[in-house]
């Protein structure tokens, strides 16, 4: 797993948006405050854990996505559908950039 300095990750901590970075593999390296609290994870651990192991509902238009960002294309969408596991439609704005 990458290695991401104590300063840069609490840097990503206090972000004002939700905010992720993972490795290669799609694994958490730091996560901000806001990502935990938008998406409902408080009470979870989730550096070192797989990005698809948080989000089992993630289908393979996600997983082509984030291949393309680690392919070096970065990606963004204005509005855009996403059902979680339990059934709860979220409406997101979002941007993968390698």
């Amino acid at each position: 797993m990458n290695y991401l300095s104590p300063a840069f990750k609490n840097i990503i901590a206090v972000a004002s948006l939700p905010m992720a970075i993972v490795d290669t593999e799609m694994r958490y390296l730091a996560v901000s405050e806001k990502w935990v609290s938008f998406y409902g994870l408080e009470n979870k651990v989730l550096i070192g854990r797989s990005h698809y192991e948080i989000f089992p509902e993630i289908g393979d238009r996600w997983k082509k996505i984030h291949a393309n960002c680690l392919a070096g294309k970065d990606q963004q969408c204005e509005k855009d559908r996403f059902q979680r596991a339990d059934g709860t439609v979220m409406w997101l704005k979002w941007e993968v950039r390698h």
